[in-house]
């Protein structure tokens, strides 16, 4: 399938996408269009989220029932993903010191964290209304605005993104990231995230963004923890509208709870 904006997506059978292919997934009991057991009474507070048939970014609707979209890539997008990747796991962190170099030079941050601390309460979700923008990006240059919930080694983010060299684009993508037992990537570049959805991809462009002078368009994206599963679900916009999941079982630190969260603007 083609998107509006020329972006190529495989209907892959629900079972063959890349997130079972890892290895503590072998034996899962997972089943396509999935929903969580128990959603979280999320407050909305913005009126100017997607309408629904904004969200489905396939002309045809999406793909045929018990299958998901992955997006195609060039040896060229694998590449460039997996340098972002590297960067950003060694950056997911944001330090409370005043001193500590936080990522490349030139990189800014506007952030808003919890606290450092030798016993930081127990987190079990994050979520944020995200500006939407589309900022002019040059090469080699990304601008981004994302939540991150993380324990340890391990973290989840997610947001949107402008990044010309990962995305051959200057547009702004949805992302996720994802670090765990050792392994990390964006979107569906390496193992560990379940897509559920048959018509809205990790990865795709939104529609509309916020222009100076004009209705400030924002989007919500929450991560929570399932108690009954310990999977960590992915909603998306005030619909609460699930994505997919990370299975518990993926994780080395980040399987119970998280210990830090946060949400950052990057550029």
């Amino acid at each position: 399938m083609q998107t509006r904006y020329g972006d190529i997506y495989d209907c892959v059978d629900f079972y063959e996408q890349p997130a079972f292919k890892h290895p503590q997934l072998e034996n899962h009991k997972f089943y396509p269009e999935m929903k969580p057991n128990f959603i979280p009474n999320i407050t909305s507070a913005t009126n100017n989220d997607f309408e629904t048939s904004e969200l489905y970014v396939f002309e045809n609707g999406g793909c045929p029932s018990g299958t998901v979209p992955i997006r195609r890539l060039s040896e060229e997008h694998w590449s460039h993903a997996a340098y972002f990747s590297a960067a950003k796991t060694k950056t997911n962190f944001i330090s409370n010191s005043a001193n500590e170099q936080l990522g490349p030079p030139g990189t800014h941050y506007a952030i808003v964290q919890t606290q450092s601390s030798p016993n930081p309460p127990n987190y079990y979700g994050v979520g944020a209304y995200l500006s939407l923008w589309n900022p002019q990006v040059k090469e080699n240059q990304y601008n981004a605005s994302q939540i991150t919930i993380k324990n340890g080694p391990d973290s989840l983010q997610v947001g949107w993104m402008v990044n010309p060299t990962m995305y051959k684009d200057g547009r702004t993508h949805m992302f996720i990231h994802t670090n765990a037992g050792g392994s990390h990537c964006y979107n569906t570049h390496c193992l560990g995230f379940v897509i559920v959805r048959s018509d809205i991809p990790p990865d795709f462009v939104f529609t509309r963004y916020t222009e100076r002078g004009n209705v400030a368009y924002t989007i919500k994206f929450f991560i929570y923890r399932e108690t009954t599963t310990g999977n960590w679900w992915l909603l998306f916009s005030d619909k609460k509208i699930p994505i997919g999941f990370w299975p518990s079982n993926i994780f080395t630190t980040l399987n119970k709870y998280g210990t830090y969260i946060s949400c950052v603007g990057t550029k």
